[in-house]
């Protein structure tokens, strides 16, 4: 997995989270190096048999690393994810989340599920029955399932004790997915059969938190104090929250650091 970022080895397991934490760790090595006067090949990105040859084959065009250079700022095109899961999943959830909002719905009263999603979607999310974390993370199945029972969908909703959930795996059994090539991986479209014989349908787009359609700032904060306040505490994942945003008119990021550093002894 190291190796190369296989994808399928990725779904359903421990090796995804791996991916984003290894790249940040290869970050802080290489800049740790680069201060302690280590040295490389200059041309390392556009000579021959280097990295842009590698990953760009002969169509490379290395002036397109530049173009826009303090015009446009990528950091604005920025996903934040509201759900602790795939992000090919989200578009289902904000899906069947409006139709239960709407109709009232309630898992007893729906027969059938149908997600149409891309072909992506399908592949890297479509674990029919998730055994465990991991693969509820994966799972349209369960996301759906989680949507409709009005269950969280942060950390705590994937759970291994939630996902085993005999009512939850019940409804990941009535989820169908119809797969529609052309399909963006920010789109889904739900679809509710009900029991008393309505069909219930609602398109989604672009997924909660993408470009098009962001988070507000609350909404971002929120989710920070969730994943930060378990591992520093809550008082103090709101002072690095605070000082994060006040980094405009810091004098230096010592504070920062200072209050993302892991304490001694774990937060009760």
């Amino acid at each position: 997995m190291q190796a190369a970022g296989l994808i399928r080895a990725a779904v359903g397991t421990m090796c995804k989270p791996l991916h984003a934490g290894k790249a940040a760790m290869n970050g802080l090595l290489a800049a740790c190096l680069a201060r302690d006067g280590f040295t490389g090949p200059p041309e390392i990105l556009t000579d021959k048999q280097c990295f842009g040859e590698l990953f760009g084959g002969p169509t490379l065009v290395p002036e397109r690393a530049v173009d826009g250079l303090g015009r446009r700022y990528e950091m604005l095109n920025i996903s934040f994810k509201p759900y602790a899961c795939c992000s090919q999943t989200h578009a289902t959830a904000d899906a069947v989340r409006a139709l239960r909002g709407a109709h009232n719905l309630t898992p007893d009263g729906v027969e059938s599920i149908t997600l149409t999603v891309n072909p992506v979607a399908a592949n890297v999310a479509g674990i029919p029955r998730p055994t465990g974390s991991a693969e509820g993370k994966f799972s349209l199945a369960y996301v759906a399932a989680l949507a409709l029972a009005g269950e969280p969908l942060g950390i705590a909703g994937f759970d291994p004790g939630r996902v085993a959930r005999p009512a939850l795996q019940a409804l990941c059994s009535r989820v169908t997915l119809e797969v529609k090539p052309g399909m963006g991986d920010v789109e889904t479209q739900a679809t509710i059969v009900t029991k008393d014989g309505r069909r219930l349908a609602h398109y989604v787009p672009e997924a909660r938190g993408n470009p098009g359609n962001p988070l507000t700032d609350d909404e971002i904060r929120a989710k920070f104090l969730d994943l930060a306040g378990p591992v520093l505490g809550p008082r103090r994942a709101r002072r690095l929250m605070r000082a994060v945003l006040a980094l405009e008119t810091a004098e230096n990021a010592g504070a920062v650091a200072r209050l993302a550093g892991l304490p001694a002894s774990r937060p009760r």
